[in-house]
Parts: C-alpha cells; structure tokens; sequence
C-alpha cells in the first residue's frame, strides 16, 4: 500500500513539473516579439516600392542593383518591423540614429513614414523608409564623414512597453555615398545578370 502511494505522489510530482515547464515555455513564446530589417529598394511615383532586406555582410549597392530595371526609380533606406510573436505590438517610433545621443531624428508622418503609435497584429509587418537625398542631408547636418569607422546610420524602433530595438545591420556612410554618386549621376544602377 506505502509503495503504491509513493509511486502515485512521484507520478503526480513529475506531471506537475512538467505541467509548470509547459506553463513557462507557452508564456515565454506567446509574448511580443519582433523582428527588425534593414531594407533598400527603389520608391517609384505614387505608391510603387520594391524592398529587399539587407544582411550584415550584403553590400546595400550590390541588393540595390539586383532591384533595378523594375520600375521604381529612387533609392531609398528603410526599416521592416515585422511582429513575429502571439500578441499584437504597438510600435511608437522609428527613428534614424547616429554615432551620438544627440545624432537623431525623427522624421515627420508621411507616406514612406506611416504615423505612430502604430499597431501591429500577429504577422503583420510595416515599412518606414526615406529616400538616400534625404539620409544625405541627415549625415551632412552631423557631420559624418567617409572612412570614420563610427560614420555609421542605425534605424532604431522604440515599442509602447520603453524598449529600443535597433535594426539588424547598420549602415555606413561610405555605403550610403557611394549609392547617392550613383543616383547623382544619372546613370541608374547597372541591373545584375545583364
């Protein structure tokens, strides 16, 4: 009889540790998450846009001209936020940062940079971006210069509960010069394969 007992309070003691675990596991992943890109593509007239995501060693230049040739015609940087997480996500600002506290900015609501607080559901994702002319003058007012390792752009995301979340791949603003000489010029980028 003792044993039959013991052997039921151990079975009970393990189905409820791994009751509490489960417990744990399903908390810690139907809480908010989210997901943070890089992103260069072409902005075209009215609401035309091609983006892609850039990785940490991609060559923004490089993503841009295997965009080009497909309509759009200006450079431009962005941020993807994508709610990768069970809850919904409201997201209140998104910013661009520099190598300082003081190097950033907030750009106004419009049509490249949708109004917030904005609200994510489950899945959904969103895109804020500026053309490169506009990061140009951004860099130029703080004084950014080629070759500085810290002359570098970080799209960064502040959500409704206080935490700042940066972007997934800084730019340099070497990188950001090379594609506004390109854009300068006039010439297009090349398209790759041709």
């Amino acid at each position: 009889m003792q044993v039959a007992t013991l052997c039921i309070a151990i079975l009970a003691l393990v189905v409820s540790v791994l009751s509490f675990c489960w417990q744990v596991l399903s908390f810690s992943l139907s809480g908010r998450k989210i997901r943070i890109l890089t992103s260069v593509g072409w902005r075209g007239a009215g609401a035309e846009l091609i983006l892609q995501s850039v990785k940490r060693r991609d060559d923004p230049l490089d993503r841009l001209s295997r965009l080009a040739g497909r309509g759009p015609s200006t450079p431009v940087l962005g941020v993807t936020v994508q709610n990768v997480g069970r809850s919904d996500l409201y997201v209140s600002a998104v910013f661009v940062a520099g190598r300082s506290r003081s190097d950033t900015h907030f750009p106004p609501a419009t049509a490249s940079w949708p109004a917030l607080p904005c609200l994510l559901k489950s899945g959904d994702s969103e895109n804020w971006y500026l053309d490169t002319a506009e990061l140009e003058h951004i860099c130029a007012g703080w004084n950014m210069v080629d070759g500085d390792r810290k002359s570098q752009l970080e799209l960064r995301v502040t959500l409704k509960d206080g935490r700042t979340v940066r972007a997934s791949r800084r730019i340099r603003v070497e990188e950001l010069r090379r594609i506004w000489n390109v854009s300068k010029a006039g010439r297009g980028l090349p398209v790759a394969g041709a």
